[in-house]
C-alpha cells in the first residue's frame, strides 16, 4: 500500500460494506426511524449532481415492500429534484396504504428509479430519538449516526467532532484482550468520566455498557485505550467476524459509531489519519499511539524581525535576492508591492498601475524571477473574476509603477457560484510556479469541514485559461491545521511547502509533478504563531515566514530551519498483495489497472468519483493467486480525479487516477 495513500482522497470516504452508491443520480442521504404521531419516520433523498433530476415514479421501501407484503411508496409524477438538492418523503403518517414505519432496531431500505432498477440501498442501525443516520458529507459513501437532524438540508454532525473512536482490536487473548482506542481532537485535556462504550449486547440491554472510570483523562490531541474484554460485568469481547460498536457521552448521546470488519490476529481497524472520517484495516497495530503514516518533524520558530507599520497584513512573499523579500497587504486598494530586508526595514514600494484588485493573496516567483500575484482570494466561493498578475523581476524595475500581464481563469469543476456548502473549496490563497505552469492550492471552506486542499494546474501565460483539477490532499480535521494560506517550492531539490496556521507540510521525492504522491513531513510549529499567510524558501534548508498584524502592532518575521532530526516515521504495507498505479495516467479514454493477490478469494475492483460515488465495477468474483490486468474505458466520464479500490481478503487499497478529455 502506498505510504501516503489516504492523504490524497478529496472528501470524507468510508466504504461502508453495506452501501451501494451510484454515480450521477439520486441517492438515499438521511434516515430517521424514531418518529412519532406528530413527526413520523422519513427518508431524505439527495441529488449528487449539479443537474436537475426528475424523480417522479421513484419508489422507496423497506423489507415489507421488498418481500411484496406491502406496496412500495412512490414519489409523485413530475417531482423534480434540483442540482445538489434534497427531497424528503414521509414513510408513515400520510394515511396512504403504502405507509411503512422504519424499524427502531434498524433494517434495510431500498430506492428504485422509475424503471424499477434499484439505485441505492442501505442497512441503517439502531438510533436514539435525537439521532438520524446519514451520509457525511451529503452524497458521499460515509454513513454515520448524526446527532443533529437535518431533514431536507445539508447533513452535519458538529457534536461528534471532539472525541471519537480511533482504533479497534478484536483478536485479543487472555494476556492481550480486546480494546478500543479513543482520540481527542481538542487542543486541551478532556475528562472521559461517564462516557460509555458498547457493542450489540449493550445496545439491546442484554449486557451493561462499559463506563469509563472516574478520572479518565485523555490528553490534548492524544489517545486513551479502554479494555473491553475484562472480568468486569460490563466487559465484552469484540467479534472476530466484525460488528457495530458505539460511544456515548455522559448525557447518553451516541457521539460515534462504526461497523468494523473481520480482522486477523495481526490487524486492527483504525482511522487514517487519526480522527479523520477514513477507516481502514491496519497491518501495523498502534495501540495508544498515532495511526498516521507520515513523518513528524516539530519546528521551533525563530523571530528575526518585525514588519514596518505600512505592511500590516502581509499575505504573500517572493524572494528575488538573498537579503530581502517582496510582499503586499491583503487589504490594500493601492495595489502596492513592498520590499523589506529580513529585519523588517522597508526598502522600496512599487504600484501595479493597470489592475483593479479584489482579494490579493499569495505571491509566486518563476525561474526568471518574475513575480505572480494571486488575485483569487474567494472567501464566499462565488467569484467569476479570478485573476493572476505577472510582472517582471521587480529588482530590474526602475520606476515606482509597473503594468502587469493578466491571467484570467476559471475552475473546470465549478459551475455554481457559490456551490453547495459541502463543496465550497475554491478559495485560492496558495500558489507556486513550477516548470512553466502555475499550481494553485485551495483553502477549504466547506461545511461540514472536509479538511482537504485541492490542487489545480494553470497556464502561466497571459490570457484566459481553465484551471485543471489535478489532485487533493487531506490535511486535518481543524481549520487551524488544514486551511492552506501560502505555498512555495524549492527549485534546488523540488521540496513543496504548504502553510497552515499550526503547521508546515513538506512534500518531496514525488514522481513528476504528482506532489502528493511523494514523501510527506508534517512540521508542527512551536510556538504556534499568529495569523500566518506568507512563506518562501530562502535556501534549501530554511524558509522565511511573515505574520499578519495591525498598523499599531505589525506582524513578526520568522526564520524556519528544516534541519531538525526529530522525525518519527511509520509505514503500513501487506507483503504479497499489490495494487499498481494505472497506466497511462492521466488517461483518455482507456487505462490499465494491474494488481497481484497471493490467496484465492473474492476480489472486487471498483471505480469511484472523487466524492465517493461508485462509477463502475471492474471485478467482483473469486480469483486464484496471481497477477491481473484490467482495462478501463472512461469515455463516459467527465474530466477530473477518480479513485479505484481493490479489496481481496483483508487487503484493501485505493489509488487515484486522472481522466482528461
Amino acid at each position: 500500500m502506498s505510504k501516503h495513500l489516504l492523504y490524497t482522497i478529496f472528501i470524507s470516504i468510508i466504504f461502508n460494506f453495506l452501501n451501494i452508491s451510484i454515480y450521477g443520480q439520486s441517492v438515499l442521504n438521511e434516515i430517521y426511524s424514531r418518529g412519532t404521531a406528530g413527526d413520523p419516520d422519513w427518508i431524505e433523498i439527495y441529488n449528487n449532481s449539479e443537474n436537475p433530476i426528475n424523480i417522479g415514479g421513484y419508489k422507496i421501501y423497506d423489507e415489507g415492500g421488498f418481500s411484496g407484503a406491502k406496496p412500495k411508496k412512490e414519489i409523485p409524477a413530475g417531482t423534480v429534484l434540483s442540482g445538489y438538492g434534497f427531497y424528503v418523503i414521509l414513510t408513515q403518517g400520510t394515511g396512504d396504504p403504502s405507509d411503512f414505519g422504519l424499524s427502531q432496531a434498524g433494517e434495510t431500505v431500498w430506492l428504485e428509479n422509475a424503471s424499477g432498477q434499484v439505485i441505492d440501498t442501505i442497512d441503517f442501525p439502531f438510533m436514539s430519538e435525537t439521532q438520524s443516520y446519514g451520509r457525511l458529507p451529503d452524497g458521499s459513501s460515509n454513513w454515520q449516526l448524526l446527532n443533529t437532524l437535518t431533514k431536507g438540508g445539508p447533513n452535519s454532525n458538529e457534536q461528534t467532532v471532539a472525541i471519537v473512536m480511533n482504533e479497534i482490536f478484536s483478536r485479543g487473548t487472555a494476556t492481550d484482550p480486546d480494546w478500543i482506542e479513543i482520540f481527542n481532537k481538542l487542543n486541551e485535556n478532556t475528562d472521559l468520566s461517564g462516557f460509555k462504550i458498547y457493542d450489540n449486547g449493550g445496545k439491546t440491554g442484554s449486557k451493561p455498557k462499559k463506563e469509563f472510570p472516574t478520572g479518565s483523562i485523555i490528553p490534548a490531541n492524544g489517545f486513551f485505550v479502554i479494555i473491553t474484554d475484562d472480568t468486569d460485568p460490563s466487559g465484552f469481547g469484540l467479534s472476530s467476524g466484525g460488528e457495530f460498536v458505539w460511544l456515548e457521552n455522559p448525557s447518553g448521546i451516541v457521539i460515534d459509531s462504526i461497523y468494523f470488519p473481520a480482522l486477523s490476529e495481526t490487524q486492527s481497524f483504525g482511522r487514517m489519519p487519526d480522527g479523520s472520517p477514513i477507516w481502514q484495516v491496519l497491518e501495523t497495530i498502534t495501540k495508544g499511539s498515532s495511526n498516521n503514516t507520515y513523518s513528524v518533524n516539530p519546528i521551533n520558530l525563530s523571530i528575526i524581525g518585525q514588519l514596518p507599520s505600512v505592511i500590516y497584513e502581509s499575505s504573500g512573499i517572493a524572494i528575488t535576492s538573498s537579503d530581502m523579500f517582496w510582499t503586499h497587504n491583503d487589504d490594500d486598494i493601492s495595489n502596492r508591492l513592498f520590499s523589506c530586508d529580513y529585519s523588517g526595514q522597508l526598502l522600496r514600494t512599487i504600484t501595479i498601475s493597470n489592475v483593479t484588485r479584489t482579494d490579493w493573496e499569495d505571491l509566486a516567483i518563476d525561474d526568471q524571477k518574475r513575480i505572480y500575484i494571486d488575485d483569487a482570494g474567494n472567501n464566499d466561493n462565488n467569484r467569476t473574476n479570478l485573476a493572476i498578475y505577472r510582472i517582471p523581476n521587480p529588482d530590474t524595475i526602475t520606476s515606482d509603477e509597473v503594468e502587469a500581464e493578466i491571467i484570467n481563469f476559471s475552475f473546470e469543476d465549478q459551475s455554481s457560484f457559490p456551490p453547495p456548502p459541502q463543496f465550497a473549496n475554491f478559495d485560492i490563497e496558495a500558489m507556486i510556479w513550477f516548470e512553466d505552469s502555475l499550481y494553485l492550492f485551495t483553502k477549504d471552506r466547506s461545511s461540514p469541514f472536509s479538511g482537504y486542499t485541492k490542487l489545480y494546474q494553470l497556464s502561466a501565460e497571459p490570457g484566459t485559461h481553465v484551471a485543471k483539477l489535478m489532485d487533493s490532499f487531506y490535511l486535518g480535521f481543524t481549520f487551524a491545521s488544514a486551511m492552506v494560506t501560502s505555498a512555495d517550492i524549492n527549485f534546488e531539490d523540488g521540496t513543496l511547502a504548504l502553510l497552515t496556521k499550526e503547521r508546515l507540510f513538506l512534500f518531496k521525492n514525488y514522481p513528476e509533478k504528482r506532489f502528493f504522491d511523494g514523501e510527506v513531513t508534517v512540521c508542527p510549529f512551536n510556538p504556534v504563531p499568529g495569523q500566518v499567510e506568507a512563506i518562501a524558501f530562502n535556501s534549501s534548508s530554511s524558509l522565511i515566514m511573515t505574520e499578519e498584524g495591525t498598523f499599531e502592532n505589525p506582524g513578526k518575521i520568522y526564520n524556519i530551519s528544516l534541519n531538525s532530526t526529530n522525525v518519527h516515521d511509520l509505514e503500513i504495507r501487506l507483503d504479497g498483495y499489490s495494487l499498481e498505479q494505472n497506466y497511462p495516467n492521466p488517461f483518455n479514454p482507456n487505462t490499465t489497472i494491474s494488481f497481484s493477490i497471493i490467496k484465492e478469494g473474492l476480489v472486487t475492483l471498483k471505480i469511484y468519483s472523487i466524492l465517493g460515488q461508485e462509477v463502475a465495477t471492474l471485478m467482483n468474483e473469486i480469483k486464484n493467486p496471481g497477477k491481473y490486468e484490467l482495462k478501463f474505458d472512461g469515455k463516459n466520464l467527465t474530466s477530473g480525479v477518480y479513485l479505484y479500490r481493490l479489496e481481496a481478503g483483508d487487503y484493501i487499497n485505493t489509488k487515484k487516477m486522472i481522466f482528461l478529455k
